[in-house]
């Protein structure tokens, strides 16, 4: 076993790559915009964001197990569903997040996707009802 220190570029990196991913044993993503903007408040403040705990799935043994893509757009109505990752493109090594997923897909939408709520008083089936959300940095 051993531990690393890495950037949070460099996790967007790997996500971006398909090279993180998630085991199907993971929970979908339940994180609301108050944790996502506490754990930002936390980044910006120095404070430790907690440790990721990592599966290096080795080439011969991807296939033999289900994952899933980080989550980039989150959308409120559909609470939506990680991608699968279709096992021929996961001919490679890939890195499984055990431990951690919340915080790292929140990195994620954050910095690479989006994150739809809907407006208060909006009916739920109205699609304009939905504001989708970006963070500029």
């Amino acid at each position: 076993m051993s531990y690393d220190t890495t950037t949070i570029s460099a996790i967007m990196e790997k996500a971006n790559s398909n090279i993180i991913c998630l085991p199907s044993i993971q929970r979908q993503f339940v994180w609301g915009a108050s944790q996502i903007e506490m754990l930002f408040d936390s980044i910006y403040q120095g404070y430790p964001i907690g440790t990721f705990l990592i599966w290096n799935v080795k080439k011969e043994d991807v296939n033999a197990y289900k994952f899933y893509y980080l989550l980039r757009d989150y959308h409120e109505k559909d609470k939506t569903f990680n991608e699968a990752a279709p096992s021929p493109s996961l001919a490679k090594e890939i890195e499984a997040a055990l431990d951690g997923q919340q915080r790292m897909t929140a990195l994620f939408i954050a910095l690479q996707g989006s994150y739809s709520t809907k407006k208060p008083g909006g009916h739920v089936n109205n699609p304009a009802a939905y504001i989708k959300r970006h963070l500029y940095l």
